[in-house]
């Protein structure tokens, strides 16, 4: 924070928070859409680019495979070419993938967490922060139909 003529203000944000949104296929295209049109929603209002969004998975091809089977997606890259430095990390699954098990993915999740701004998930995507290991001793959220399978108190 700064002092200027007696009020607080606060230092000014960056103006490009980069954003990576990483995708287990096959992914609910609503849940991978809507975070990616909210940045971009944000960037129109303020009349600047604020995020960046990038879309990696971790499948070998960038294809990304919708869950309902009518959509598919490219994404940028795989989790391990992602350069560091990035923002905020956004975890998006599909219901079928809310039980993947990674370990080269948690193991990577484990080593980035530490230095981003914000980790978070969409949905049943906690399913995965959970199994990395990430949500341990914190609170979490994940679509009410699944909090007993994800051990969430109601």
């Amino acid at each position: 924070m700064a002092l200027g003529n007696g009020n607080l203000r606060r230092k000014a944000a960056p103006s490009n928070r980069r954003v990576v949104v990483l995708v287990v296929p096959p992914v609910d295209e609503f849940d991978l859409v809507c975070p990616i049109q909210v940045f971009s929603a944000a960037n129109r209002l303020a009349g600047k680019s604020i995020y960046s969004v990038e879309i990696a998975t971790n499948r070998k091809k960038l294809k990304v495979q919708g869950e309902g089977g009518l959509l598919s997606f490219l994404a940028q890259t795989h989790y391990k070419g992602l350069k560091r430095g990035f923002d905020s990390l956004l975890l998006v699954c599909g219901l079928g993938t809310r039980n993947v098990r990674h370990p080269a993915l948690f193991a990577w999740l484990r080593r980035v967490a530490p230095s981003v701004r914000r980790l978070g998930s969409v949905c049943v995507g906690s399913f995965l922060l959970a199994e990395a290991g990430l949500l341990n001793g914190k609170r979490a959220t994940s679509h009410w139909r699944f909090s007993k399978e994800l051990d969430i108190p109601q």
